[in-house]
C-alpha cells in the first residue's frame, strides 16, 4: 500500500494516523462489564453540537489501569506513539451520539 504521510514515511504500522487501519477489526457487543473505566471519551467527526460520548473500559483486567489514560506520565517517560497506541487500541470505546448543549 503506497501512502504519502509525513508521519509514516510509507510504514503504515507504525503510523498514528493509518496505523489503525492495521488492528483487529471492531466488534459491536450490546452487554459489558470491566473492573473500571480509565476514562471517559467526548468528541466526534460529527457536526456541532453532535458528539459522540461513551466510556474507554479495558476488556479484562489490567494491573496498572491508570496508566491507560496520562498522557503527563507518557510524556514525562517517553512514551513512544507506539507504545501509547499498545496502551489505548485495546480498549473498548462504548460511544453513542449526543447534543452537546444538552450535556
Amino acid at each position: 500500500m503506497k501512502i504519502n504521510c509525513v508521519f509514516c514515511s510509507n510504514n503504515p504500522k507504525t503510523c498514528p494516523i493509518h496505523g489503525i487501519k492495521f488492528f483487529l477489526g471492531n466488534k459491536e457487543i450490546k452487554e459489558f462489564s470491566s473492573v473500571s473505566p480509565p476514562t471517559v471519551f467526548i468528541g466526534s467527526k460529527l457536526k456541532y453540537p453532535s458528539v459522540n460520548i461513551g466510556v474507554m473500559s479495558p476488556p479484562e483486567r489490567v494491573e496498572d489501569p491508570w496508566i491507560l489514560d496520562i498522557p503527563s506520565y507518557w510524556a514525562q517517560n517517553n512514551f513512544s506513539i507506539n507504545q501509547i497506541i499498545n496502551l489505548r487500541r485495546n480498549l473498548i470505546n462504548s460511544r453513542k451520539k449526543a447534543n452537546a448543549r444538552e450535556l
